[in-house]
């Protein structure tokens, strides 16, 4: 399990800089920006599967104010808890609700895109590839606060985990485009160990507060 007071990880290595981070709660719109659903109800005018940079353009400017979310904001105590928004022929909208050190399986997306965007607390996105004897490297690792996006296409494989500390809940919205019908999970334990110094991205934080590069 995560130990929240060293930083470390499953697969040995610091948390990420914080990466991505906005001016407020919500997002820093540089066009017209969206509420929750004036965002879903413009991606309900296309058809077909939307590709990842529009996706991640138009989910940039959304703003999203708790009303709006209120009744999808629903936690289990036992694993991160899906709530949908609203489901299409080309997309599908959750709500994901993660209390503390709660974490997703190492996983694909099957044939969807899939754009995340982090509306309150702070996640850990770890990345990971393919070796050339069928193991899974770690090869990337950050840290997206409240505002953060990040976005992957259906081979991509990560893994999300809420390992904030001080302890607090995460909440993230997920576009998945088409709907999520299909996705491949694989065990940690066909993971290879590499050192941090290897690892893109990743970062740590001194007691002062100041960054520094991992290893």
């Amino acid at each position: 399990m995560f130990d929240a007071t060293s930083g470390a990880s499953p697969f040995g290595f610091m948390r990420a800089g914080c990466a991505g981070d906005r001016e407020a709660v919500g997002f820093t719109a540089r066009y017209q920006t969206f509420g929750l659903h004036e965002f879903l109800d413009e991606l309900d005018e296309y058809v077909g599967a939307l590709p990842l940079p529009l996706l991640t353009e138009l989910l940039s400017r959304v703003v999203i104010t708790p009303e709006e979310i209120h009744d999808y904001v629903q936690f289990d105590p036992n694993r991160y808890r899906r709530n949908r928004v609203r489901l299409r022929a080309h997309y599908e909208a959750l709500v994901l609700c993660w209390r503390p050190d709660q974490i997703s399986p190492i996983h694909d997306h099957g044939e969807s895109n899939c754009a995340v965007a982090v509306i309150s607390g702070e996640a850990v996105e770890i990345g990971f590839a393919w070796t050339a004897d069928g193991q899974l490297r770690v090869v990337s690792s950050q840290r997206l606060c409240a505002g953060s996006i990040t976005a992957a296409a259906g081979p991509d494989l990560h893994q999300v985990a809420n390992w904030s500390h001080p302890q607090r809940d995460l909440v993230t919205l997920h576009i998945y485009s088409p709907p999520l019908m299909r996705m491949e999970t694989y065990p940690e334990s066909k993971v290879l160990r590499v050192p941090a110094t290897r690892v893109k991205g990743l970062v740590s934080f001194s007691a002062r507060g100041h960054r520094q590069q991992a290893g």
